[in-house]
C-alpha cells in the first residue's frame, strides 16, 4: 500500500509539474505576442532626403498626413537634407513639405521597421506674387495672429533669452506650454529650466540665418486646441554660441517650431520642439 500510494503521489506531481511548464511557456509566448504587436504599432521609421536644384536642402519643415487627414511628426531636414521621424505607426501617408500649402504629392507605406524614401526634389524657390488686385487675401478674423506679428515675437522672444531677461521670456509662455519634447509643463517648470540654462550659459548670442523666420498658416497650424482660428506655427534656424565660465564656448545651428496663439490678446508659445547641430 505504501509503495502504490507513493508511485501515485509522484505520478500526480510529474502532471502538475506538466501543466505548470506548458502554462508558462503559453504564458511567455502571449507576451512575446503582445510585445512585438506593439513594437510593430509605434516603432517605425521614416527616413528620407529633400532636395532643391539637385542640392541638399537644410532646415525644410517635414510633416506626415495620415488618411483620415491628421498632420503630425513635424521634423526639420539636416544639413544634408535627410530627414527621420520616429514612433510612425504602420499605415499609409503623405508627406508634407512647409505645412499644407505646399505639400508633395509623395505617398508612402510606413512599416514596422525603417521606410526609406527617395529622394524629394523641390521645385525650386516659390514664386512671388504680382501686385494685383485680383490676388489680395481676405483679412484674417479678428484675434489672428498676422505673419509681421508672429515674426516681431519671435525676434522679441530671441532678444529677451540673448539678454537673460527672465521675466519678458516666462511671458511669451502659455501657463501649459508642451514644452521641448518634455511633455505639458507649466510655467512654474519652465522658469526653472530658464534659470538653469542662464546660470549655465551666462553669456549667450543668437543670430537667425538667411531664410528668415517662415510663418506656416494652414488650416492645421491655424488652429488651437479649442476650435479657434487664432494660431499659427512659425519655423527659423539660427546660429548659437554659449559661454561658461573656465570652459571653452558651445556654437551650433540650432532649428526651432513653436505654436503661437493669442491668449488675452497676448502671443504666447503653446507647444515648441528644438533640433539641436553642434558644431
Amino acid at each position: 500500500m505504501f509503495t502504490r500510494e507513493r508511485t501515485r503521489t509522484v505520478d500526480r506531481t510529474k502532471i502538475v509539474d506538466s501543466r505548470l511548464v506548458f502554462l508558462t511557456i503559453v504564458y511567455v509566448l502571449f507576451a512575446v505576442v503582445i510585445l512585438a504587436k506593439a513594437a510593430s504599432d509605434h516603432d517605425g521609421i521614416v527616413r528620407g532626403k529633400i532636395m532643391r536644384a539637385s542640392e541638399p536642402a537644410s532646415n525644410v519643415v517635414v510633416s506626415l498626413e495620415d488618411e483620415s487627414g491628421l498632420q503630425f511628426a513635424s521634423v526639420f531636414t539636416d544639413q544634408n537634407g535627410i530627414f527621420v521621424v520616429t514612433d510612425v505607426k504602420p499605415g499609409q501617408y503623405k508627406i508634407l513639405i512647409g505645412g499644407r500649402e505646399q505639400s508633395s504629392t509623395t505617398k508612402i507605406n510606413a512599416g514596422s521597421g525603417l521606410t526609406e524614401v527617395p529622394p524629394i526634389e523641390l521645385s525650386g524657390k516659390p514664386e512671388l506674387p504680382k501686385a494685383s488686385f485680383t490676388l489680395a487675401q481676405p483679412p484674417l478674423p479678428a484675434g489672428s495672429i498676422t505673419t509681421e506679428e508672429a515674426r516681431s515675437f519671435v525676434r522679441k522672444q530671441m532678444a529677451a533669452t540673448e539678454q537673460g531677461n527672465l521675466q519678458a521670456v516666462i511671458e511669451g509662455y502659455a501657463p501649459q506650454v508642451d514644452y521641448y519634447g518634455y511633455g505639458i509643463r507649466d510655467r512654474a517648470h519652465i522658469l526653472t529650466d530658464q534659470k538653469n540654462y542662464f546660470n549655465r550659459y551666462p553669456q549667450r548670442s543668437f543670430e537667425v540665418e538667411l531664410g528668415g523666420i517662415n510663418v506656416i498658416r494652414s488650416d492645421a497650424a491655424n488652429l488651437n486646441r479649442d476650435g479657434e482660428a487664432n494660431s499659427v506655427q512659425v519655423s527659423f534656424s539660427f546660429r548659437y554660441r554659449v559661454s561658461a565660465p573656465g570652459k571653452p564656448d558651445k556654437t551650433g545651428t540650432a532649428s526651432d517650431l513653436w505654436f503661437l496663439q493669442k491668449i488675452d490678446n497676448r502671443i504666447q508659445i503653446t507647444a515648441c520642439k528644438e533640433i539641436v547641430r553642434r558644431d
